[in-house]
């Protein structure tokens, strides 16, 4: 993999893990990190996986049991016989890496899922129309439309669900005729007419029978 950031940086091999969200400022901190030649780029590998994680909510678990990672004692530090060996985490140039590339991440994420959330949100209003038709078949027919082997089809539906169907559409139509209505007022359809509707349309057997 060719480093378009700092072509003399250490974290540039193939192998090393290079984020989406990577940019030049991130690289130039993990090339201000020290440490021994053996563990320098497992250090910084760390930095990154851990500004990821941390970003994403994921737990810090995922970074410690990856073995391009440093451990939770390296990152942490150790206590041994009373006397507490520093970890990682505390060196300024990791505080200093870690807090750009968290930075960086929890951008790239943010937007990342609110582009997801936008395209949810646009199919959603696209599909609006056929479901808004849907719910007047319902309340009025007493059917909804499906598609079975490439066939459109009207199946039935029972009285409860053309209930929904109704209290839906009033529920849109004006707030006068919504059922959701304050808790001091009680809103429901006469028993005659709910009578009417099992008899037109069917019960959908929830009382056991």
């Amino acid at each position: 993999m060719t480093n378009r950031f700092n072509p003399d940086s250490i974290h540039t091999h193939a192998r090393d893990y290079h984020p989406e969200w990577m940019t030049h400022e991130i690289q130039v901190a993990l090339d201000s990190i020290k440490g021994a030649p053996g563990h320098l780029r497992k250090k910084r590998t760390t930095v990154l996986r851990v500004a990821h994680a941390l970003a994403a909510g994921e737990p810090l678990t995922t970074v410690w049991a990856r073995p391009d990672c440093g451990g939770k004692g390296a990152w942490y530090g150790e206590t041994r016989r009373g006397v507490r060996r520093p970890g990682w985490c505390d060196e300024p140039e990791v505080q200093a890496a870690l807090e750009r590339a968290q930075r960086r991440a929890d951008w790239y994420i943010n937007v990342r899922l609110g582009r997801a959330v936008e395209r949810t949100l646009d199919t959603i209003v696209e599909a609006a129309p056929d479901a808004a038709q849907q719910l007047v078949r319902m309340a009025t027919s007493g059917v909804m439309q499906v598609q079975r082997e490439g066939a459109t089809l009207d199946v039935d539906v029972n009285a409860p669900e053309v209930v929904k169907a109704i209290n839906s559409l009033l529920d849109r139509a004006d707030a006068r005729t919504a059922s959701k209505q304050p808790a001091s007022v009680e809103h429901s359809l006469a028993p005659e007419l709910m009578a009417a509707l099992e008899r037109v349309y069917g019960d959908d057997g929830s009382d056991g029978e």
